[in-house]
């Protein structure tokens, strides 16, 4: 379904998102010692903030290109 091929980038990047904030909260809560080196909360703090600029998982740009391509597939304003 065209629809769900469109959504694919915007769940990938809602779900980036929702990682962002689970593992921001794990920090916080587990104090500044979180992020000390060679600490695996660290760790993944570092890489999914890495992982989170690339701009495939940009939640922003996903959703404006999936909203565009629902109105286009509805035959919705400016489809063409």
């Amino acid at each position: 379904d065209p629809a769900d091929l469109a959504r694919n980038p915007a769940d990938c990047a809602y779900a980036v998102e929702q990682l962002l904030d689970a593992v921001e909260r794990l920090t916080r809560a587990a104090g500044s010692a979180a992020l000390s080196d060679g600490s695996p909360l660290e760790r993944i703090w570092r890489d999914l903030h890495s992982l989170s600029s690339h701009v495939a998982l940009r939640f922003d740009p996903a959703a404006v290109a999936y909203g565009a391509r629902l109105l286009e597939l509805s035959g919705g304003p400016d489809s063409r």
